[in-house]
């Protein structure tokens, strides 16, 4: 493999940066940094959370989305409750399937 000389590495290193700025241009006030989880396996509200790692070294209630809350920011205010009817609806049509792979055949 041959190596990149240096004008083509500026060009492509300019490339970069400048589709990059236009990333952050375009979004900018648009995004929102959180650390986020799909599901609290903890309970169903974020009291209920009670990994203290989370708790003790993140701004919890600003900072951390949970669950419902998660979901609700992906795809809307039904998200969460559709994804749930999706999973039990799955889960009635493939529990047979499911536990007979989990027994391994006994």
């Amino acid at each position: 493999m041959a190596a990149i000389s240096a004008k083509k590495r500026e060009i492509i290193k300019g490339y970069i940066e400048g589709f990059i700025q236009g990333i952050v241009d375009e979004y900018k006030g648009r995004v929102i940094d959180n650390y986020a989880m799909p599901y609290n396996p903890y309970g169903v509200t974020k009291a209920d959370y009670k990994w203290s790692q989370a708790k003790n070294y993140l701004p919890f209630n600003e900072a951390v989305v949970i669950g419902d809350e998660f979901w609700n920011i992906v795809g809307g205010l039904a998200t969460y409750g559709e994804l749930l009817e999706i999973y039990l609806e799955v889960g009635r049509e493939k529990s047979k399937y499911m536990l007979d792979a989990l027994a391994f055949g006994f």
